[in-house]
């Protein structure tokens, strides 16, 4: 690993496979954005949640599409776009995980303590609760009436 730490990135993709501004993710594999510039528009890079870890959702309906989970070097092209919504912007990432936003929760929950594949250890204290998908996400959104299910 060379000294590398890693962070993992929960992205929301559409029905085929593709992002917010049109980067097509296969299930598994190395993505990369064919037109990074290291600043805070999303429009040039890869986009998620470092960790899965957020209280607030941009998407209207969670259930549709699919989620992917990238496993992302940190360095100076993870860059922290919004802070309350803990929203990264990234030029490439390892998929490691694709598919319902719970199976991308549970993926985070597993992995995100394994030291030996380099994932910094700032996820060792992350509570379930703020890892978007997991039982008790959707438990204290919806105990708040943050969160409306169908």
């Amino acid at each position: 690993m060379n000294g590398k730490r890693f962070v993992l990135v929960l992205v929301h993709l559409d029905k085929d496979g593709i992002d917010i501004v049109g980067n097509k993710y296969s299930d598994t594999g190395f993505i990369r954005s064919k037109n990074f510039v290291r600043n805070n528009e999303i429009e040039c890079g890869l986009y998620g949640v470092l960790w899965g870890r957020t209280m607030s959702f941009p998407y209207d309906d969670i259930d549709r599409g699919q989620w992917a989970v990238v496993k992302v070097e940190d360095s100076d092209n993870l860059i922290n776009i919004e802070g309350l919504e803990n929203r990264v912007k990234f030029q490439d990432g390892i998929v490691m995980n694709m598919g319902s936003l719970r199976s991308c929760s549970k993926f985070i929950i597993s992995n995100k303590n394994d030291f030996l594949q380099g994932f910094k250890r700032e996820a060792l204290h992350i509570p379930n609760e703020e890892i978007a998908g997991t039982k008790e996400w959707f438990k204290y959104k919806k105990e708040r009436g943050l969160l409306c299910r169908t």
